[in-house]
């Protein structure tokens, strides 16, 4: 768990006339001289708004991505089917006339679900208004019928006999103007319950929940007055016939129910009101011991025509740089697609900033954890993003103070393509080289800035291509999947993985965890069982101190180089930095110095985990290799980052000295 901010602490030491500072700040002690000129992004930062990143962890961090709602979704997440409903329609199927909460001002028809197994019973029906009710599309009856006159009330039962793939849609005749408040009620359930047995079992199995179903791809939200209202009829994807989101506060009572963090997705065109009365929304809804993640909409890099929030992304990033007051093309870039992962920075860092102006400070970090959400396989895309933070904001406050943790999706697959694929060489193929590297790489971006690496999906994906598909298919029920899922989730904790949230729940072979909500008994839910039950894996990744690092072969930078083993060349015209990714793996005190040559007066920042540990000043050593005075810190057990930036001249730096 985070250290309670009461646990933080500010020492002050007097040594001769120099005043020092010992603060407690990210997993290390910074010491900064009063004397010397205010590190870089770090003036008047107050340190009670510094997150404070906690030691290694002691559990598997599980996150689950739960289904949008919907008549055909698999996981049957609600007691009332009629909140899972299609859009209402004529008895002609044209749009009907509906009232402000969609239900029908005349006769109608209602689609309740489609393609559903398991869905035999008896259900309770229920609504104000007096209809003659008939099955239109499928297999059962309506009995027991009856009419209330004294509250215009009607109460009847509807049988389902197929207990295998079934369809139900209603048709409600003779209304005199409508019906409202229809419910139906699950067998074995009653009106006071919301959410399904079998779909709470399997949330449970997760400390995270990914509310997918607030955000879906295509949402149309921009004004708070958008958003659907939970006396909605129905919550379903479409149900208003627009992209609009399920009711945030459906989210909010299935957190406080089963006690679980909850991560929300923040529509793309959403306004700054939106953001703030939403923060305030979860701020009086949610049990105030459960944190929240807060991402920027889904997957704004993604250009596939399903989401328009990449479209809307890049249009509002191309009106702001032609308005001529945009910062995002601050270094001269004409690249459009530049400019719009820039603004996902952007718009997170605002994001955070409308919720700490709600929670405020203290909370920021800790309960509230704002998340940039990148690419998996184009590393450039949350470069940019998280790039943009630091360099336009960084003055005022560390990216650390904006975000807390960052991270692409943490997807794996076999050659699906293939017409070739067996059982052996699928299982043999999921945990490669290329995903290490994935995963060492976005853990090298959030140690860099000081922030927790996390996926905000991720699993196996066997996509549906017309090649090997009944090995595909075979696969996902193979006691193989489990001890594969394991060892890959094994290598993302010891390549410096914290929370992943996997995909998905109940659906077919590509991505479900199960095709059927009431067996939760699969090889992928063993895989969750497992490691809630286990210890995480060790922490393998990042040179393991004390080491002396070839400055040379830098993990990442803000520049476009690669590592070699020559000195890094570092220019503070370009705002070049370079970082190395380390680990402690033990709490220890270091002694930090650089090898470095210049041919001028020079200065440089050295920050550890995304804040500043010294100011140094670089002499002209007419090319000669000259070593600074050390620098002390003390480091927690875990991976950690040593940048060096340049804020002043050019220089070339040798090796980075890390000793006890």
């Amino acid at each position: 768990m985070p250290i309670p901010q009461k646990a933080s602490r500010i020492i002050w030491y007097v040594v001769g006339t120099a005043m020092i500072i010992l603060t407690l700040v990210s997993g290390l002690f910074l010491f900064f001289k009063k004397s010397q000129q205010v590190p870089f992004a770090q003036k008047n930062l107050p340190h009670s708004a510094l997150p404070q990143k906690e030691d290694v962890k002691k559990t598997n961090m599980i996150g689950y991505n739960p289904d949008a709602f919907s008549y055909y979704g698999m996981e049957k997440p609600l007691v009332d089917v009629v909140k899972l409903a299609d859009p209402w329609k004529t008895l002609s199927g044209e749009k009907p006339k509906i009232d402000a909460n969609g239900w029908p001002l005349e006769d109608a028809i209602i689609l309740l679900w489609s393609g559903q197994q398991g869905m035999n019973g008896t259900y309770k029906l229920s609504f104000l208004g007096q209809a003659v009710v008939t099955i239109k599309w499928g297999n059962g009856r309506i009995t027991n019928q009856t009419y209330n006159a004294a509250t215009n009330s009607t109460t009847a039962n509807l049988t389902c006999d197929d207990a295998g793939e079934s369809n139900m849609q209603l048709e409600f005749k003779n209304t005199s103007g409508g019906i409202k408040n229809v419910k139906l009620i699950r067998p074995g359930y009653t009106e006071t319950e919301t959410f399904t047995t079998p779909y709470k079992t399997a949330l449970s199995k997760a400390s995270v929940l990914r509310f997918g179903f607030n955000n879906p791809v295509g949402n149309t939200e921009v004004n708070w007055s958008d958003r659907r209202l939970p006396t909605y009829f129905s919550q379903a994807v479409e149900a208003d016939g627009k992209k609009d989101a399920t009711a945030w506060e459906f989210a909010i009572q299935l957190s406080n129910e089963l006690k679980k963090d909850a991560w929300i997705m923040i529509p793309a065109k959403a306004t700054d009101d939106y953001v703030v009365q939403l923060a305030k929304l979860w701020k009086d809804g949610l049990d105030p011991t459960l944190n929240l993640y807060v991402e920027y909409s889904n997957e704004v890099w993604n250009p596939d025509a399903l989401f328009s929030e990449h479209r809307d992304n890049h249009d509002a990033a191309v009106a702001e740089v032609s308005s001529g007051k945009s910062q995002l093309n601050y270094d001269g870039s004409t690249d459009e697609a530049v400019w719009g992962w820039r603004r996902v920075g952007k718009r997170i860092k605002e994001i955070s900033d409308d919720f700490r102006s709600v929670f405020g400070d203290n909370l920021m970090g800790t309960r509230i954890r704002p998340i940039l959400a990148a690419q998996e396989d184009t590393p450039i895309v949350g470069k940019e993003a998280i790039t943009f933070i630091d360099t336009i904001y960084g003055s005022h406050h560390p990216v650390n103070y904006y975000l807390y943790g960052f991270g692409g999706a943490a997807y794996y697959n076999p050659d699906n393509d293939s017409d070739n694929l067996t059982l052996d060489t699928l299982f043999a193929t999921l945990l490669t080289p290329k995903l290490i590297k994935s995963f060492q790489t976005d853990t090298d971006w959030a140690a860099t800035f000081g922030l927790h690496h996390i996926a905000y999906e991720g699993g196996p994906t066997l996509d549906k291509t017309g090649h090997s598909e009944a090995v595909k298919k075979a696969a996902v029920k193979d006691p193989r999947m489990t001890t594969a899922m394991i060892a890959i989730h094994n290598a993302w904790t010891s390549n410096g993985g914290e929370l992943l949230n996997y995909c998905c729940g109940n659906g077919d072979y590509q991505w479900g965890f199960t095709d059927n909500i009431n067996n939760l008994d699969t090889p992928k839910f063993r895989v969750i069982d497992s490691l809630n039950q286990a210890t995480p894996a060790p922490l393998t990744y990042g040179i393991v101190l004390p080491a002396n690092l070839n400055a040379g072969r830098f993990n990442i930078s803000s520049g476009t180089d690669t590592s070699s083993d020559s000195p890094v060349h570092l220019k503070s015209d370009i705002n070049y930095w370079t970082a190395y990714t380390v680990r402690s793996d033990q709490t220890s005190t270091y002694q930090i110095s650089l090898v470095y040559s210049s041919h001028q007066n020079s200065e440089l920042n050295v920050l550890v985990d995304g804040n500043p540990l010294e100011s140094v000043s670089i002499k002209d050593t007419s090319g000669a290799d000259q070593t600074t005075i050390p620098l002390s810190l003390s480091l927690r057990t875990g991976i950690h980052s040593i940048r060096i930036h340049a804020i002043k001249g050019e220089f070339n730096i040798r090796s980075i000295q890390i000793k006890n």
